[in-house]
């Protein structure tokens, strides 16, 4: 198991879950002026796990654009109320969007999400509560890096 996922370092026991059985991880990361402005895709073994991609806001962002048609509209997607920075979170069954508040940056919000590639991962709920961990720690340590960068 890798010690950073994506450039950030983060606890063993918030990246197992999304991995699925294998030997091999490879982490490809790279900007882009369109698009995501950073992608990191996770591979194991050659097929893809998960993609984690970034971008720079200077309003707030909305909430509806989880799953198809926004959390307050699809009976899938969720609200997350209890994120550990200022800002907001909306779950799906394969992804997780966060939005946080830069303080002191021109660009005003960091906007991040994880999309699980591979849904053979235990059973739905459990999928999410991992993505739900993974975020709530990878967010905040993103975040002083990203709003830094703005």
């Amino acid at each position: 198991m890798p010690k950073e996922i994506c450039g950030v370092r983060m606890p063993k026991g918030v990246v197992e879950p999304l991995f699925p059985d294998g030997d091999e991880v490879q982490q490809k990361a790279h900007s882009s002026e369109s698009g995501p402005q950073y992608l990191c895709v996770v591979r194991v073994d050659g097929e893809k796990a998960f993609t984690v991609d970034s971008w720079q806001k200077h309003d707030r962002p909305e909430q509806d654009n989880v799953g198809d048609e926004g959390p307050e509209r699809a009976a899938h997607d969720k609200v997350l109320e209890d994120v550990p920075f200022s800002g907001w979170g909306a779950l799906s069954d394969n992804r997780v969007l966060m939005a946080a508040k830069c303080e002191k940056r021109r660009a005003g919000w960091l906007v991040l999400s994880l999309t699980l590639e591979n849904k053979s991962i235990g059973s739905v709920q459990e999928r999410r509560d991992a993505m739900v961990n993974f975020m709530k720690e990878f967010v905040p340590r993103q975040k002083k890096e990203g709003c830094d960068a703005a």
